[in-house]
């Protein structure tokens, strides 16, 4: 979430301004969540990543690898999601 955040150049307050939480307990708040010390709902996920502009996934991903592969791969058309979906598929059948 603080990668996505910075790269849409909001900081903590603002962000917790734009989901609802007030501008003070909103900057508290996301920093608990940026550092996993506090977990959130489901709807305040989907509001930070619909106010973030990145996928719900994303917020979710496990690694840094996987966060990057969401992004990439949410920005193909669904065409080439289908293309790159059957790709992956079957290199991962062959191993």
């Amino acid at each position: 979430m603080k990668s996505a955040r910075a790269q849409a150049g909001v900081s903590q307050r603002e962000l917790g301004a734009l989901i609802g939480l007030g501008k003070t307990v909103g900057s508290t708040r996301i920093n608990r969540y940026e550092q996993q010390k506090s977990l959130c709902d489901m709807e305040t996920a989907f509001q930070i990543a619909r106010k973030l502009n990145v996928p719900l996934a994303y917020l979710f991903a496990e690694s840094d690898v996987l966060a990057d592969m969401i992004i990439a791969f949410s920005d193909l058309t669904q065409s080439e999601q289908v293309k790159m979906l059957k790709e992956l598929k079957r290199r991962a059948s062959r191993d």
